[in-house]
């Protein structure tokens, strides 16, 4: 009897609630009030701001630096904002001359379209605060000058002379269809040198070669008047190859080819390879007898951008390995010189524009330090160095 009077109990109290659910239920379907068990709307009262305390006496500010809004107003940090970027608020302290102007310039960095809409900011060039470097003067740069001054003044006919002064950029389309340079047709031995006792043996063929073909032209030019009083120098073309670098960080790879051409031969000295043993003497190609060759004032080294060359060079072997680099010849500014309309002075379209002929640079980015050179990159440093010749005798022959 208890159990059933405590379930109808339970069942009473159920069935009570469900009757107030659905009377208020139908209460809120017909006056359409939000509190469904009293059938009206809650009233909503307002809350009242605080007026802010003066926080040194902490008392009510005066009625008239009191900051009450109502629902309608924004808030004083709001308002802040908005002066800050219309450039009304200045800065208090050292920074008080932020005003409207530098808002202004800030508004004047911002890229438009043609339709008006802001589609972002100006890139800001970065300044460069390095000192410009000082370019190095060669010993044979006056006499190379004298020689293009005559030649101008001597020049034969006027019209040649005049579409030759007027040389300029051959378009990048055409380079392609010009014929490669012709060193390989003409089988010009080329020689790899890799060890200290081939390296001293290909500078003594050097300077033997330089030396008969300097009495030469000592012979040639001896009555000529106009040549006294001006030194004469012995040329070699020059250039070095170093292994690319594919990722960012770390030092550069030092130079691992050098290049000297003669008008008959070019060497090339691999001072860094795999499989190198210096305790054999093998992959020593900088010799003491290298090394004054490079230093040799007299034996003037010509090339393109050759003085980055030479700072590698320093930095790998110590800082007179080179000399004060006074012997090194830059072409770049002697044709500028000679032919002013040239603006793209890169070895492979002066090569193209003065000699009409095509350098191949696919073997630039390939590894210089491997344990034995391909024929086809032994051919494109021999070219490199051969054509620097080439351009030297089309700027004063």
């Amino acid at each position: 009897m208890t159990i059933r009077n405590e379930s109808g109990v339970k069942r009473k109290r159920l069935s009570t609630i469900k009757s107030m659910l659905d009377q208020g239920l139908s209460t809120h379907r017909r006056t359409g009030a939000n509190d469904v068990g009293l059938g009206k709307k809650p009233s909503r009262k307002k809350k009242k701001m605080k007026p802010p305390m003066n926080n040194a006496n902490k008392e009510l500010s005066p009625p008239a630096e009191r900051n009450v809004y109502n629902r309608a107003s924004i808030t004083h940090r709001q308002k802040q904002q908005k002066k800050k970027k219309s450039g009304q608020m200045s800065i208090k302290g050292d920074d008080a001359s932020v005003t409207q102007q530098q808002h202004q310039s800030s508004k004047d960095d911002v890229i438009t379209n043609d339709s008006g809409k802001k589609t972002g900011k100006k890139k800001k060039k970065k300044i460069n605060t390095k000192p410009p470097r000082q370019r190095i003067v060669c010993i044979a740069e006056e006499t190379l000058i004298q020689c293009i001054d005559r030649k101008r003044l001597l020049g034969g006919d006027s019209m040649q002379q005049h579409a030759d002064d007027n040389l300029s950029d051959l378009p990048k389309d055409l380079i392609n269809s010009l014929p490669d340079v012709p060193y390989k047709k003409s089988k010009k031995p080329v020689v790899v040198v890799s060890d200290s006792a081939s390296s001293d043996r290909a500078v003594a063929e050097i300077r033997a070669e330089l030396s008969s073909d300097h009495k030469q032209y000592r012979n040639q030019r001896k009555n000529n008047s106009q040549q006294q009083g001006n030194p004469s120098f012995s040329y070699l073309g020059f250039d070095t190859e170093t292994r690319p670098k594919f990722h960012q960080g770390g030092d550069p790879h030092p130079p691992a080819l050098i290049q000297l051409a003669t008008q008959t031969t070019a060497y090339l000295f691999r001072l860094t390879f795999q499989g190198a043993n210096h305790k054999t003497s093998e992959g020593m190609t900088m010799t003491k007898s290298l090394q004054n060759l490079l230093c040799d004032l007299n034996i003037i080294k010509v090339g393109i951008g050759i003085h980055k060359d030479v700072e590698d060079l320093k930095h790998a072997y110590g800082a007179d390995c080179c000399g004060d680099g006074t012997s090194y010849l830059d072409l770049a500014p002697v044709v500028n010189l000679r032919w002013p309309k040239i603006k793209r002075a890169g070895l492979r379209n002066l090569t193209a524009t003065v000699l009409r002929r095509k350098l191949s640079k696919a073997q630039q980015m390939k590894n210089w330090e491997m344990k034995r050179l391909t024929p086809a990159m032994e051919a494109y440093a021999a070219a490199d160095a051969w054509v620097s010749l080439d351009l030297l005798a089309a700027i004063v022959g």
